[in-house]
């Protein structure tokens, strides 16, 4: 698995946000309170993402991740009942428009 370690690390300070805050009050901020434990932890942590979408050469339009970490893993952030498959979908396409190769679909709920 590419960047194994890193992704761990950004798992376990998931959980920690988690853990501290408790779901109800994560759930109000959730890039935000992640963003600040990853960089604690001492990652590199951008958040709202731009991501060009492009059409025969042109760009006509962006998406925008929740967070990308260490310019290497673009996090997917989500507080729904269930994930399903659209969820996947649209991290899988963030990612076809980027170099980026590891993306993680993180849910609260």
């Amino acid at each position: 698995m590419k960047h194994k370690e890193l992704t761990y690390k950004i798992i376990g300070c998931f959980l920690r946000c988690v853990q501290r805050t408790g779901t109800r009050i994560f759930r109000i901020r959730v890039p935000e309170s992640l963003a600040i434990a990853l960089h604690d932890s001492g990652l590199e942590v951008r958040s709202e993402v731009k991501i060009p979408v492009w059409f025969h050469g042109q760009q006509v339009g962006q998406f925008e991740g929740d967070l990308l970490v260490n310019n290497l893993i673009l996090l997917e952030l989500k507080v729904a009942r269930l994930l399903d498959r659209s969820h996947n979908a649209q991290l899988l396409n963030y990612l076809r428009a980027t170099d980026i190769e590891v993306g993680l679909l993180l849910n609260l709920a």
